[in-house]
């Protein structure tokens, strides 16, 4: 059913999820959140249109500093693969590890961040929580098994993207 506050939502869920169907993963399911996410037990993917500057810049450092070589693709492209990243190496884990990444997941996000620069070191010690840094490096893999067709896609995601702000009335 299509949301009556935002207009083409449903439309832009199906491009995602095409998306991860073209890459072979056809039983993800996409909705629009306020943050990037992955729903264990659902093949749900959550994405977000909110752009959080130190989060990205973070992500971005723990990128450039972790992996050589990564070709040019978006952040927003990144983390969906990230997600999907998650999709495929969290049901190989047995839930005792699980439960310790966890509790370290929880330590992290507990930490006190003030200034922008903690901000941004809180994200990379998020990004190499065990459990968040398999899921970006099969992010990684995915990215460079299948670039050609993601760097194409990304066009028509951001195209995607750009009509629903349209659509919606938002700037970007």
């Amino acid at each position: 059913m299509e949301n009556t506050l935002l207009v083409g939502i449903d439309e832009l869920n199906e491009i995602m999820e095409q998306f991860f169907i073209e890459l072979g993963y056809d039983e993800i399911e996409c909705c629009l959140e306020t943050d990037f996410c992955y729903y264990l037990g659902t093949d749900e993917i959550a994405y977000s249109l909110v752009s959080m500057e130190n989060a990205d810049k973070g992500f971005k450092k723990f990128l450039e500093n972790t992996y050589e070589n990564i070709p040019p693709c978006s952040l927003f492209v990144i983390s969906l693969l990230h997600e999907l990243g998650h999709h495929i190496t969290l049901p190989l884990y047995s839930k005792k590890i699980k439960k310790e990444w966890s509790i370290k997941k929880s330590l992290v996000e507990s930490k006190k961040a003030d200034t922008d620069e903690e901000k941004i070191q809180k994200q990379i010690e998020y990004c190499n929580l065990p459990e968040e840094k398999i899921a970006t490096d099969k992010a990684i893999e995915i990215l460079l098994e299948n670039y050609k067709f993601i760097h194409s896609y990304e066009k028509t995601i951001f195209k995607a993207i750009k009509n629903f702000y349209k659509k919606n009335n938002i700037t970007a």
